[in-house]
């Protein structure tokens, strides 16, 4: 997550600040790297006090999804795998032309 907010704002690309834009990132990164990892995150996400949560980010506020949607949005990438190539193959144009080859 952070890894993104990072990479985008370095290469000056849109969203960088986006807290959505950035679980999306690690979402697809850790599905396509690390499988039991994304599956632990979301475990611990559903355990958060949702209600509790929603009421702060109603009174407060606040840049992230509640626990709970950010659970739900790793979820529907890992039951659906035409959704997990179709964002992979998105962030792979967005970063490709800051990729380098290893010589």
């Amino acid at each position: 997550h952070e890894i993104a907010h990072s990479l985008l704002f370095l290469w000056k690309l849109p969203g960088y600040d986006n807290e959505d834009m950035a679980d999306e990132f690690s979402t697809i990164f850790l599905a396509n790297a690390n499988s039991q990892s994304l599956l632990s995150l979301e475990k611990w996400l559903q355990q958060n006090n949702h209600i509790e949560e929603a009421i702060k980010q109603i009174v407060i506020g606040g840049r992230h999804t509640i626990s709970l949607q950010r659970a739900r949005n790793i979820r529907a990438v890992l039951d659906n795998k035409m959704k997990l190539k179709e964002l992979t193959e998105r962030w792979a144009k967005l970063l490709a032309p800051f990729m380098k080859r290893a010589s």
